[in-house]
């Protein structure tokens, strides 16, 4: 195994929740999440969150490129007096200032169909989206500077759904950490330390 001295090496992570913005996915039409609560103690200066336009949603840039993890759950719930039903899907985006487009990203999607009939008619439920992104320059050194990411919630059915707050949040964790132990004092040797 190694025999240099075990040094922990620190995963930059953004981490933000839903806690006080009321969000409504209209019925036949779509809304950008907003995540506006910065989990305690988890900072890092590899991204920015830009909050100042609810109707854009929480727009997420790097500053970093690498291979990053994305993590993102969103919270649902239908409730009503008749049948009613709410057809959703999720997807990450990222906006161009420049050209003032918006692209999908793909392999990042979720969905989720809430369906309740009775009185009254309530449901819940979450949809929970995981997968690797690789940031490259071209995200970062935008003609107009860095490319913005955000969610998209859709929804295809007859009824608006409520955002659920605090059960909807995202992560994402810089997966390219620094070099593990290569010798008997750790980190940044040239001495043999792997023998194991």
């Amino acid at each position: 195994g190694a025999t240099g001295v075990i040094t922990s090496v620190f995963l930059e992570t953004l981490n933000y929740y839903t806690n006080n913005i009321s969000l409504a996915i209209p019925a036949i039409g779509d809304v950008n999440l907003i995540y506006d609560q910065q989990r305690a103690g988890i900072t890092s200066s590899y991204y920015t969150i830009d909050n100042s336009n609810i109707g854009n949603g929480s727009r997420i840039s790097f500053v970093e490129e690498g291979n990053y993890l994305i993590s993102y759950t969103t919270g649902l719930s239908i409730n009503g007096v008749t049948s009613i039903n709410a057809k959703i899907t999720t997807d990450l985006y990222y906006y161009d200032p420049f050209t003032a487009t918006e692209t999908k990203l793909d392999g990042l999607s979720g969905s989720c169909v809430l369906d309740a009939t009775g009185t009254p008619s309530l449901r819940t439920d979450t949809i929970s989206v995981i997968n690797g992104i690789k940031i490259t320059s071209s995200y970062i050194n935008g003609a107009s500077g860095p490319l913005e990411f955000f969610i998209k919630a859709a929804n295809n059915g007859a009824n608006p759904a409520d955002i659920l707050q605090d059960v909807s949040n995202i992560l994402i964790i810089k997966l390219d950490g620094g070099v593990g132990p290569t010798g008997p004092i750790g980190l940044g040797s040239t001495a043999a330390g792997i023998t194991g």
